[in-house]
């Protein structure tokens, strides 16, 4: 998908499950979404053309069903390497507000104070934690270090650092000793939701610039953190959307792939839906498992092929814990990315013009003969 703008919703997330997402570990979105249009316009097809193309499309869409199932169980080589433990902690509460920064991270905690046993990893949503400054020495990074060492367990948190005029969002780890070990920041920020573009000049012709008062940092480096469970590919919120934020994750040696993210200012579930069947999506493409951590929902554990092993309600404080596979290898679409779909698209585009071009240079040669 595009690495900017706003790709939310779109038509492949609506194929979640439908029968042509068997085809994302191929192509990702971009195939998938072929596919759902021309089996429409193939449909159509079968409806007005004569008796023969009719007949000669159904066998032509046939074969394909049958064959694609093949295709992709012959192309998708990973493996299963490990299994992984997991609690995804929500810590829920009111939508559609701003909830103050100290109780988002207090429900949390309270939420892990329910943690049994010592699960191989925890995962709390984005922005659970909001600090002036530095993470590090802060009351928040303490409160998280003695949970870790509670548990012997690897913890991701979603954390704001802010400044006087910017801030950054990362997803930390903490290690079972209680010691920060990693960290991940957002590359991908929301326009108008985390920077105003061209904020100053914006700013001479609205005063909603005032509504984004802190323009997030850009985050830099590879989408991975290193765990002692293995390394973990991770993306926050709205990159979820952009399959090459969680190519990046997995081609850099990704097992898993955790989504904390922050929809708790939309009322309606509409986006957090979405972003479930972006989620799903995801998984499909790369063959992992995801994780995705939500303060108000919807949180969800999302195996390889797709399917929802766990989802929270929303706004309810919920504990997910479940069993997930850490996975090696690549996908063709993890390989290739979105180039041949692009090509082959440019491709048909080109071929039609072309085609009757070439037509009408035949007859012209005819007449003159």
């Amino acid at each position: 998908m595009s690495p900017r703008g706003f790709p939310l919703p779109g038509l492949a997330q609506s194929q979640a499950d439908g029968p042509f997402a068997m085809a994302a570990p191929l192509g990702g979105s971009l195939l998938v979404t072929a596919l759902a249009a021309t089996s429409g316009v193939a449909l159509t097809a079968l409806l007005v053309m004569p008796g023969r193309r009719r007949r000669l499309a159904a066998v032509g869409g046939a074969v394909g069903i049958v064959l694609a199932p093949l295709i992709v169980g012959a192309a998708v080589t990973t493996r299963t390497v490990a299994t992984l433990d997991v609690a995804v902690v929500q810590g829920g509460g009111p939508r559609g507000v701003l909830a103050d920064p100290a109780r988002v991270t207090a429900r949390h905690l309270a939420v892990m104070q329910q943690i049994v046993g010592s699960p191989d990893l925890v995962v709390l949503p984005e922005n659970v934690v909001d600090v002036d400054g530095s993470i590090a020495g802060s009351l928040p990074d303490r409160q998280i270090r003695a949970q870790a060492r509670r548990l012997d367990t690897s913890v991701v948190v979603g954390i704001v650092e802010k400044s006087s005029n910017k801030f950054r969002n990362a997803a930390v780890l903490w290690g079972p000793d209680g010691g920060r070990l990693d960290r991940y920041e957002k590359e991908h920020r929301v326009p108008f939701g985390e920077y105003i573009p061209a904020r100053r000049l914006l700013q001479f012709v609205t005063d909603a610039t005032t509504l984004v008062p802190r323009d997030a940092i850009q985050g830099e480096g590879e989408a991975l953190l290193s765990a002692p469970v293995g390394p973990l590919g991770v993306v926050i919120s709205y990159e979820v959307f952009f399959a090459d934020r969680v190519r990046e994750a997995v081609t850099s040696g990704g097992q898993v792939v955790l989504v904390p993210t922050n929809a708790a200012s939309y009322l309606t579930p509409d986006v957090p839906a979405l972003e479930v069947a972006a989620a799903r999506l995801r998984a499909r493409e790369f063959d992992r498992a995801v994780l995705q951590a939500a303060p108000t929902g919807y949180s969800a554990v999302i195996l390889p092929n797709g399917t929802v092993a766990a989802q929270s309600r929303l706004g309810a404080a919920t504990l997910l814990r479940e069993d997930v596979p850490l996975r090696t290898g690549l996908t063709p679409y993890a390989r290739i990315g979105d180039l041949p779909i692009i090509i082959l698209a440019m491709a048909v585009i080109v071929a039609r013009p072309l085609t009757t071009a070439t037509r009408s240079m035949l007859r012209r040669h005819r007449r003159r003969r």
